[in-house]
């Protein structure tokens, strides 16, 4: 027997509706760092500070250089008038000279030494110089000042120090009640230390330039 009505179609329950989430920050990785950018920046600053470095002692050493290389003679004459004196008396004084002053330079190649005379007795010349590495040439030129114990001296002036550069000092004097003038002159490759008795400050200054002109060579 039929149904009086056809049994209703099937419906299947709707599928469950779920809440969208919000949307959040999205996340992004940082860059790789750049390590070869940070390299050069370190070696251009240390490049930098070397090339100060190498600058400055180029600075520092070129007088050192220029004036290097230098030798000293003493011959047999020299501007003034002057002759050498040969006697064993002056030789000794002479030995005792140079002995003082390689103990007083750290680094001498070589040093000459004389006695000269005009043919004054009264008037003589007594010479040394050395040919050395001189870092500091005021220095040595104020220790040649202060290691002059033979006698009182003045204040030391400075005066022109010629064609060869560097420094010239003399300072008048008295040793033994002998008036006298020592001038020293200094540069990086020569020391020259000159004792003129009886004779002026300006006088000996004068005349230890031309000398130098004559005793020294670069």
């Amino acid at each position: 027997m039929q149904p009086a009505y056809p049994p209703a179609a099937y419906q299947p329950p709707p599928p469950p509706v779920y809440p969208t989430p919000a949307p959040g920050p999205v996340y992004v990785a940082p860059p790789p760092q750049r390590k070869g950018h940070a390299l050069k920046v370190t070696l251009s600053i240390v490049g930098g500070i070397f090339l100060i470095c190498a600058i400055a002692a180029c600075v520092f050493l070129w007088p050192i250089v220029a004036e290097g290389g230098a030798t000293v003679t003493t011959p047999a004459s020299l501007p003034g008038g002057l002759k050498k004196e040969d006697s064993a008396e002056m030789q000794q004084l002479v030995d005792s000279m140079e002995a003082d002053l390689r103990t007083d330079l750290d680094t001498v190649d070589h040093v000459e030494a004389g006695i000269y005379s005009d043919g004054n007795p009264e008037k003589l010349v007594v010479l040394v110089a050395a040919a050395a590495t001189i870092l500091s040439p005021d220095t040595e030129l104020d220790n040649a000042f202060k290691g002059f114990t033979s006698g009182s001296m003045g204040s030391p002036t400075e005066y022109d120090a010629g064609k060869w550069g560097g420094t010239l000092k003399c300072a008048t004097g008295q040793s033994s009640s002998i008036d006298m003038t020592l001038c020293v002159w200094a540069d990086h490759g020569t020391l020259g230390i000159g004792v003129f008795v009886n004779r002026s400050a300006s006088e000996s200054a004068a005349l230890f330039r031309d000398i130098r002109d004559v005793v020294q060579s670069r």
